[in-house]
C-alpha cells in the first residue's frame, strides 16, 4: 500500500506526513487533522485499486496527452466547419480504445 496515495483517497494533503522510502508507512504525523487508523488507509488503498488503481492513472494521463495533441486541433477545425465532427469523435474513440481504463 502506498500510504500517501491513500491519504490523497481520504483528502488529506501528503505533507501532513513523513514516510519511509517506499511510501509504504508512515514515521511521523505532522497534520494538524487526526491521524487516520490504519482500516482507513486500507479502505482507501482498497478504492484507488478498485478505480484501477496506477493502471488507470496512466491511462488517464495518455489519454489527456493524446486529446491535447491529437483531438483538440481536430474539434477546432470542426467547429470551423472545416472538417466533419465525425472526424473529431472518431479520434476520440481511437483515443478511448487505444489507452483503455482497467476493468
Amino acid at each position: 500500500m502506498n500510504v500517501v496515495i491513500a491519504m490523497t483517497e481520504l483528502g488529506v494533503a501528503p505533507e501532513e506526513l513523513l514516510t519511509n522510502k517506499d511510501q509504504s508507512e508512515i514515521i511521523e504525523w505532522i497534520g494538524g487533522d487526526p491521524q487516520p487508523s490504519q482500516a482507513e488507509l486500507e479502505a482507501a488503498w482498497a478504492a484507488f485499486e478498485a478505480r484501477g488503481g496506477f493502471a488507470r492513472e496512466e491511462a488517464e494521463k495518455n489519454r489527456k496527452t493524446a486529446y491535447s495533441v491529437e483531438a483538440d486541433p481536430l474539434f477546432f477545425q470542426a467547429s470551423r466547419g472545416e472538417i466533419e465532427m465525425s472526424v473529431y469523435t472518431d479520434k476520440v474513440a481511437e483515443i478511448k480504445a487505444r489507452y483503455p481504463y482497467p476493468v
